[in-house]
């Protein structure tokens, strides 16, 4: 009989050299360390800066119903209702954190950024064992593992503008190798992330320019769902993988609603061409998920045991 071989999936490389095969902190500074109130007139109360879940027909629903509905969606189904530790990689203007602070106040919570706006915003208002660091997940590192890990619409900025396939995978497949260091065995994380729909491999960048939907993702780019569960692969088993457009169609709608009436509001607070950018920005997003271009991904998975080969 054959002798059975158990081995770890993961690959003991030291976190901090991986490489950023995105986008630099300089251009996610330059799109997010802007005028708080800006964002706080168009996302609204919770001051989510991605698609909310929405019940159809969506006018019967609000963008805070959907948002509160999405951000509840991910911590039950990554466990973090019942963990101890819990990670955020990208934790935006803090909706996530807000939500948190009322279902586990008790939390031993690490959220990532690098926004300095952002992070002087949340720690404002977040509790002493909720922390938020200035640090790439590129080089951060811990001594604990996390029982579950979210990001919710960071992983645009993971692989680079003109990254092709291949180029792209290995970009996630970092970030999931990373995701396998930080959590325990059975340990979730769950993703949510703007991806490619009816685009074929290779054609990504002509699209990109042709459609002018690089205003929030300069530097970055998008998956294919092929692509995460590629990278994914040698260190998690697959939970959930869902594609839900229509989300992120009523999401943005319901932005753009907020910053039309807003708008001379906004105009006198940041001027007229950053809000008409954010206006355009949004509408060409629009049109693209409309198109079937783009479609918004959720994507679940569980840190794998010991492998037995």
């Amino acid at each position: 009989m054959a002798s059975t071989r158990v081995t770890d999936p993961i690959p003991q490389t030291p976190t901090a050299t991986i490489p950023n095969l995105g986008a630099s902190k300089a251009s996610i500074q330059a799109h997010y360390d802007r005028e708080p109130r800006l964002y706080e007139r168009f996302l609204g109360a919770s001051l989510a800066y991605s698609a909310g879940i929405w019940i159809e027909p969506s006018n019967r629903d609000t963008l805070e119903a959907a948002q509160l509905r999405k951000l509840d969606w991910h911590i039950d189904i990554s466990g973090a209702e019942s963990a101890q530790r819990v990670l955020e990689v990208g934790f935006g203007w803090g909706s996530l954190i807000k939500r948190l602070i009322t279902r586990r106040p008790d939390l031993d919570y690490v959220g990532l950024s690098l926004a300095d706006n952002q992070a002087e915003y949340v720690r404002r208002y977040a509790p002493e064992n909720f922390k938020t660091e200035l640090a790439a997940w590129q080089v951060y590192q811990t001594n604990r593992p996390f029982d579950a890990i979210l990001s919710l619409e960071a992983m645009e900025h993971f692989a680079g503008k003109t990254a092709d396939r291949n180029e792209r995978i290995e970009a996630y497949r970092l970030f999931f190798e990373f995701c396998g260091r930080a959590l325990r065995v059975g340990g979730r994380a769950s993703i949510q992330v703007n991806g490619w729909a009816n685009i074929a491999p290779g054609s990504e960048a002509r699209h990109i320019a042709e459609s002018r939907i690089d205003g929030f993702w300069t530097e970055g780019n998008l998956p294919h769902a092929s692509e995460m569960l590629l990278a994914s692969e040698p260190w998690f088993n697959l939970v959930h993988l869902e594609g839900k457009p229509h989300d992120y169609v009523y999401t943005l709608r319901a932005w753009l609603r907020n910053l039309r009436s807003h708008e001379a509001d906004l105009n006198a607070l940041v001027g007229p061409e950053m809000v008409s950018d954010y206006i355009r920005n949004l509408t060409l997003c629009l049109k693209a998920y409309v198109g079937g271009a783009v479609t918004l991904y959720r994507l679940v998975l569980e840190r794998k045991g010991p492998v037995v080969a």
